[in-house]
């Protein structure tokens, strides 16, 4: 997948949750965190409609001291209703582990807003890491 994919599928979800439009800024930082799993230091793990090739859903992770950082994640409305953010979950935390990770932090355990999921695979909230987007560069 591309960072426009994965961009397209985050800004749609925003818009149609009536959501503030995505700024120009949030919208390079993705690209960049994107760029820097791609370089090495993570994963982007999407799923597509195999018939139209669509972006359905992804997670992006950040890898760091033996742990898979979930960063940022989102389904499409439609597919969400089916479990695949769970499926998404689910594989990016074998990818993580057949990548020699030993913890994966979830990243969000603590949000009133679906932190609830997370906890189902044994999430607690807790602060791990912090990122500068200043440092971080494309390949």
């Amino acid at each position: 997948s591309e960072p426009r994919e994965i961009i397209k599928l985050y800004t749609d979800i925003i818009n149609k949750n009536g959501e503030a439009r995505v700024s120009a800024e949030r919208i390079e930082n993705i690209k960049g965190l994107f760029y820097l799993a791609k370089s090495g230091f993570g994963e982007v793990d999407a799923y597509e409609n195999p018939s139209t090739g669509e972006v359905l859903s992804f997670l992006l992770m950040l890898y760091a001291k033996g742990t898979a950082n979930s960063v940022l994640c989102a389904a499409s409305n439609e597919w969400r209703r089916h479990g695949i953010m769970a499926w998404t979950y689910y594989n990016s935390i074998k990818i993580a582990r057949d990548r020699g990770m030993t913890t994966y932090d979830f990243n969000g355990a603590n949000s009133p807003l679906g932190g609830d999921s997370k906890h189902a695979f044994g999430a607690a909230p807790e602060l791990f890491f912090e990122i500068n987007f200043n440092q971080v560069k494309k390949p």
